[in-house]
């Protein structure tokens, strides 16, 4: 008499087994589709966005790039994506390439994936990430210095145009020992400012105010329903690891990024280039 019930059950289970499972696929390969994200901040609401009402900032992380034409294709769409949000400024956050190692393509990688910054038409400035260190950090400092390109490390730049202008103060990556905190020059005072990095955990080690923005964590690139992140890469506490967060007189942006590391794979966590909208 309990047979049918039995059968019944089970045929349920498996049911809820591959909606589940084509649930978590389907997740998984919508969160790998990189979107242009606007976050709306109120420019009035702390002290540390002081100045920055009216600016548009576009802040592109962890792109983990394939040394392939495939690749760099995308990227040159998400750049043409990035342009029509029409920013005034972008800000690149380290970790480029995908490989964790010096690789015999590394020099022409690192060419070929500065040239393709040309394309950004608003100023940009760059920090470098873990990922470079581990490659060749001095080889690419060389390589985008050559090309006038404005990566900072442990130094503070004045961004155009003139009607936006910014002051991008680049620390150098915590979580491979790059940072050297500096302060910006009095000639900043009355200009806004902004601070970029790579780890974010380096910004809690910081004993200093302002707005910083920061990468490396991915948002966890794997989130557990109710339970949140699997695992990150940080010393930074929890709160710190993802989105907007107010830590006294610092506010920190962690951005979710757009590649991948070690699995390609993404749950919750979407690749996003975000554009911080003050108003």
């Amino acid at each position: 008499m309990t047979r049918p019930l039995t059968n019944r059950y089970n045929q349920l289970l498996v049911a809820a087994i591959f909606v589940a499972l084509g649930t978590m696929l389907w997740a998984i390969s919508h969160g790998l589709n990189t979107r242009i994200v606007e976050y709306r901040v109120d420019a009035e609401s702390h002290p540390a966005l002081q100045g920055l009402a009216g600016y548009r900032l576009a802040v592109v992380s962890d792109l983990h790039l394939q040394d392939d034409d495939s690749a760099f294709a995308n990227w040159r769409g998400l750049i043409d994506d990035i342009n029509r949000a029409a920013p005034d400024h972008v800000l690149l956050l380290g970790d480029y390439s995908k490989a964790s190692s010096a690789h015999p393509n590394l020099h022409p990688f690192i060419d070929r994936f500065a040239r393709s910054l040309d394309s950004f038409e608003s100023p940009i400035a760059l920090v470098l990430g873990n990922y470079e260190t581990w490659t060749d950090r001095q080889a690419w400092l060389t390589a985008l210095s050559t090309r006038r390109i404005n990566v900072l490390e442990n130094q503070v730049l004045r961004l155009g145009p003139p009607s936006k202008p910014l002051c991008v103060r680049g620390i150098g990556d915590h979580y491979t020992d790059k940072d050297r905190y500096l302060d910006f020059p009095p000639d900043c005072a009355e200009r806004a400012k902004v601070t970029i990095t790579h780890d974010p955990a380096g910004v809690f080690a910081w004993d200093r105010n302002g707005l910083f923005l920061a990468g490396h964590t991915h948002c966890g690139q794997v989130q557990i329903p109710f339970l949140g992140m699997v695992w990150a890469p940080t010393d930074a506490p929890p709160e710190g690891r993802c989105g907007l967060h107010l830590d006294g007189g610092k506010v920190i942006f962690t951005s979710s990024g757009v590649g991948t590391s070690i699995l390609p794979v993404r749950l919750l966590a979407r690749s996003q280039v975000e554009i911080l909208a003050f108003e």
